[in-house]
């Protein structure tokens, strides 16, 4: 049986492998299981990337099935980066919304990154799941 201890899952299946840039702050509630896939060709890509980036994820299972645990589970990681409005992602948006997502998107004087920062703010205050 797994355990935990300082936030690493202790287990013969589960191989550390913790990059301390990935963890951002104490992770008080969980919310949601985000499960993604790289582009990357392999796990040493991936890792690569983790080294040099802020952007990573809990775990990251490679190609032959083995599991590494790259951050601890006491701490957040942004797995994507700003969060995007999913309706609008995938052209689904409800009128109200549609116009609060595009007002925010297409704010006149504002920089991009103002702009996509405050969509990841609108999005995150948002209730699970959207």
């Amino acid at each position: 049986m797994p355990t935990l201890k300082n936030g690493l899952l202790i287990d013969p299946k589960v191989h550390q492998r913790v990059f301390p840039g990935l963890e951002k702050g104490p992770l008080n509630s969980v919310n949601a299981l985000v499960i993604h896939q790289t582009g990357a060709p392999t796990a040493q890509h991936t890792f690569n990337s983790y080294q040099k980036s802020s952007y990573g994820a809990h775990f990251l299972i490679d190609k032959s099935g083995k599991v590494y645990q790259t951050a601890s589970l006491e701490k957040k990681a942004y797995h994507v980066g700003k969060i995007k409005s999913k309706c609008y992602e995938n052209n689904n948006c409800k009128k109200a919304e549609l116009q609060t997502v595009t007002s925010i998107l297409f704010a006149q004087g504002k920089r991009y990154s103002t702009r996509i920062s405050n969509l990841h703010s609108h999005e995150k205050a948002k209730p699970y799941p959207d």
